[in-house]
């Protein structure tokens, strides 16, 4: 008899089979998987798929799970084997153990704490929150396997009308014998829940964030059609990442930016994009943007539809979008001639007042990209200098890349920095002067000659399509991009 065989397995974060890792949430007594998902909102790990299977009744067991095993069958069995079911279907769909995440929190922490040590290895991590291995006392768990140095996080009140501490106690040796690196935390009067400290433990960092090859990263993370972000205010603008994107022949973008430049321009001119949202298009001290400007005048390469905001209502777009809220207000500019678009921003009145406010929608993106100074193996990602908007930009996507001029062992201080922790960080790609022709500071300077070399390249079409061919699609990478421009100043 399998009580729990059928019954469904809610999913959010990445789609099963796109994204690099995935957690297993296991719901305890009298909830249900949306409850346990609720984690993965306050968790927003941008490349993790998470899942969460039902128990029929809402209940895995009827008992403590301290009582007499039998007397909780089949329920444990039942639940045993759709938890083992479901991570063949990870790992099938292309998520290797190793980056998978077994969670639970109570009568589920408990059914997953069993199932790790009847079935050992090398796991992304273990979570048990409130909850430990199933058996009455006297127990004594004799499972054989090696978890080879998982990381094991048990985490639960002192005193727990439901898990005695002796159990934790208890659990944390088993898996400490059986070969996992385990963290336990006993928290004073706490009671039977789950509290920030714990949802803070970090499980890995490699679990997390990637150092990857650039063209490795853009390839994986940037699909045709994808919704990107490219931030950066006239520092740290990422023209290597764009680059990429346009050697790999992306198509169908929609992309999103505050302040549009050269390298939308680009994108634009090879008819990778379909829509632009954005508060501002130029080349800044220039000019126009002629390729920006040709589209959407002429249709060339392609027609754009471009969505216009004020500065202020885009940034408040990535503010709602990184507050995982469907929308934010701002005061709003009654007087200016912007259309108020439906789709994207409405008047409200005030309940509180007499005052109007207008509701800008949160931007819908599933990349954003980013230039820095430099990240750790870790991934964590130091940034200083002229940082504009790209902190909300990076919060409010599914997933990030972020290109850095050297990856070193240790972020050193640096005043005014921001530092992204690698929990946000899907991908980090080493590019030295990666953001040519802007700059980073510390690390380069402006080429203000290339902005103002642009304005006649980008004006003729074919000047234009014959500088992306030789200087982006003809050369392999960033490096042989900057070889490629010297070449040709020198020439």
């Amino acid at each position: 008899m399998q009580p729990h065989a059928g019954q469904p397995v809610e999913t959010t974060g990445r789609p099963l089979g796109e994204g690099s890792a995935a957690m297993i949430l296991v719901h305890g007594r009298g909830a249900g998987p949306r409850n346990i998902l609720e984690l993965a909102d306050v968790l927003a790990h941008p490349d993790f798929t998470y899942l969460a299977p039902a128990a029929a009744g809402n209940t895995w067991y009827p008992y403590s799970f301290m009582a007499d095993t039998a007397s909780n069958e089949p329920g444990i069995s039942s639940g045993l084997a759709v938890l083992g079911g479901l991570i063949e279907r990870v790992i099938q769909a292309g998520v290797p153990r190793d980056r998978i995440v077994l969670s639970g929190f109570s009568q589920g922490a408990c059914l997953m704490s069993e199932y790790a040590v009847r079935h050992a290895g090398r796991y992304g991590g273990v979570i048990a929150f409130s909850g430990g291995l199933i058996g009455p006392p006297g127990t004594t768990w004799p499972y054989e396997g090696d978890f080879a140095g998982t990381p094991v996080f048990l985490g639960c009140s002192d005193v727990d009308a439901h898990v005695p501490k002796e159990r934790v106690n208890e659990s944390a040796d088993v898996f400490s014998r059986m070969g996992a690196t385990v963290e336990k935390r006993l928290y004073p009067g706490m009671g039977h829940l789950i509290n920030e400290d714990e949802i803070a433990w970090d499980y890995g960092p490699e679990l997390m964030t990637r150092v990857l090859p650039l063209s490795e990263a853009v390839a994986e993370l940037v699909d045709d059609g994808a919704r990107v972000a490219m931030e950066g205010f006239t520092h740290l603008i990422p023209h290597a990442a764009g680059h990429e994107i346009i050697r790999q022949g992306r198509k169908e973008l929609t992309l999103y930016r505050m302040t549009p430049d050269l390298i939308y321009d680009q994108l634009i001119g090879v008819g990778a994009v379909a829509r632009l949202v954005f508060s501002w298009g130029g080349n800044p001290g220039v000019g126009s943007l002629h390729r920006l400007r040709d589209a959407v005048e002429h249709g060339w390469p392609r027609p754009l539809e471009i969505v216009e905001h004020t500065h202020a209502a885009m940034a408040a777009g990535y503010v709602a979008a990184a507050s995982r809220l469907p929308f934010t207000v701002i005061r709003g500019a009654p007087g200016a001639d912007l259309p108020a678009d439906p789709t994207h921003v409405w008047w409200l009145n005030s309940p509180f007042d007499d005052d109007r406010v207008l509701a800008v929608r949160a931007h819908e993106i599933d990349v954003t990209i980013v230039h820095a100074q430099r990240s750790d193996r870790a991934g964590n990602v130091q940034l200083w200098g002229i940082t504009g908007i790209q902190t909300e930009a990076v919060l409010a996507a599914s997933r990030v890349l972020v290109t850095v001029e050297e990856v070193v062992d240790e972020l050193a201080p640096v005043p005014g920095a921001v530092v992204l922790p690698h929990q946000v960080i899907t991908a980090v790609s080493e590019v030295p002067g990666g953001a040519h022709p802007s700059y980073a500071q510390g690390y380069s300077r402006r080429d203000n000659a290339f902005y103002r070399a642009w304005d006649g390249i980008s004006r003729d079409r074919d000047r234009f399509s014959g500088w992306i061919d030789r200087h982006v699609r003809g050369t392999a990478d960033h490096a042989s991009h900057l070889e490629s421009l010297r070449q040709e100043a020198s020439a």
